[in-house]
Parts: C-alpha cells; sequence; structure tokens
C-alpha cells in the first residue's frame, strides 16, 4: 500500500532536482596543438605550447607559458633551477613568462538559464620584488565583454604565499542567457616572478523545467491513489 507514495515522491523529487556540470574547456590547460616539452624554452615553461592551447582565445599573449616538466623539487631549463609545483588539476598548469598583461578568452555556448559559480588556483612563484601582481576573471552573460557582466574578481597573488597554490571560488549568481563569456587577465609586472594558474571551472545548473510528460504521469499516479481509498 505504501508503495505508490514513495513513487509519487520520488518522481517529485527527479523533477525538481538538477546537477550542476563544469561547462569551461580546457580550464586546466592540459591541451594543446603544440607538444609540451618538459625543460623546454625556458625554466618556466613552454611558450609555444601555450600559444596552442585549445578551447582559448588568446587576446594578448605576452609571454604565456605551459609547465610540466622538470624533476622535483626544480624545474630546470637554460640553467635555471625554478622551484617545482605540482599542477593541482591534471599534468599541467598555465603560467606567466614575461614581466608584461596577458589576456585569454572563452564563449560557452548551449546553456539555458541557471547558476554559475566559478573557481580557480592561482600561485606566487619566485615574486620577490615590487609591482602590480594580480589575477583578473570576469564572466558576462552573452559572448562578448559587451554583455551584462554577471561576475568579476580581482586577486592580489603578490600577497598570497610564495610557491603555494591558493583557490579563490565565488558565490552562486544567476545567468539568463544561452552563452556565457570568460575572459581571465593576467598582470605580472614584478621583475623575477610568475603566477601560476590551474584548475579554472566554471560550473552551471540549469533551472529544472517540469516536463509534460512528467506532469500527465504524476496525474495519474494520483489517479490511483484516489481510487484505492
Amino acid at each position: 500500500m505504501m508503495k505508490y507514495p514513495s513513487i509519487l515522491l520520488g518522481s517529485l523529487l527527479s523533477i525538481g532536482s538538477a546537477s550542476a556540470a563544469n561547462v569551461i574547456v580546457n580550464g586546466s590547460f592540459e591541451n594543446t596543438t603544440v607538444a609540451i616539452t618538459p625543460q623546454a624554452g625556458t625554466a618556466w615553461g613552454d611558450r609555444a605550447a601555450a600559444a596552442g592551447l585549445t578551447g582559448w582565445t588568446l587576446e594578448s599573449n605576452n609571454g604565456l607559458a605551459l609547465a610540466n616538466g622538470g624533476t622535483a623539487p626544480f624545474h630546470t631549463g637554460n640553467g635555471s633551477n625554478v622551484p617545482f609545483q605540482t599542477p593541482t588539476d591534471g599534468n599541467t598548469f598555465l603560467t606567466t613568462n614575461a614581466d608584461a598583461t596577458s589576456i585569454f578568452s572563452q564563449t560557452i555556448n548551449g546553456l539555458s538559464a541557471g547558476t554559475v559559480n566559478v573557481s580557480f588556483d592561482l600561485n606566487r612563484m619566485l615574486a620577490a620584488g615590487s609591482g602590480t601582481f594580480t589575477a583578473n576573471v570576469e564572466v558576462f552573460d552573452g559572448n562578448s565583454d559587451a554583455a551584462t557582466s554577471l561576475w568579476s574578481e580581482t586577486v592580489d597573488v603578490a600577497a598570497q604565499t610564495q610557491e603555494t597554490w591558493v583557490n579563490t571560488a565565488s558565490g552562486t549568481f544567476a545567468n539568463s542567457g544561452s552563452e556565457l563569456f570568460v575572459r581571465v587577465t593576467l598582470v605580472d609586472q614584478v621583475n623575477g616572478g610568475q603566477i601560476g594558474m590551474d584548475n579554472l571551472v566554471i560550473n552551471h545548473t540549469a533551472v529544472p523545467e517540469p516536463s509534460s510528460a512528467a506532469l500527465l504521469g504524476l496525474g495519474g499516479l494520483a489517479l490511483i491513489l484516489r481510487r484505492r481509498k
């Protein structure tokens, strides 16, 4: 006698539930059209590999590099030894490789109205000098920065503990369109210092929409329960 209420409750719960999905492409910087050569280029990573990052538009690439090589506790290359950092996700992380500003972006398609949250990891690598040393992540409700800004966060990487990954996470905010535009700006103006970035996640949860078929099914169950009384 109790199985029908259980079925009814289960159906209601399944209709009202929704799960989050990471919708960013290559947020851990693992995929590139140019094979990453450990210890190649400079001690800080492979610039050619970073130039071939898939999923991203490099609006301003001033020394971005991908690092996954060397032997702990040092990355090695060009006669230099740089303290080894383990990626927080996968086998690769992105790093700045020059005292300059780099900007890269991505448009995410095929979404619906829902909620979004963002998280990413940053590393202050050998930043002993003075100057601007920041990372900014922005999310827009559309396909460009001309759309409505949903969220923006600038992290002062210079304030972090050196050679330590630190996670930054947003709260939950709403989107209304079918696209999100994500832009990252890394400002490295500290001589001898580099910013490491990894594990950028954009979680999206769609607003659940009960289907007419599911509602009809619930109506049928309700009718059965009514007749059994």
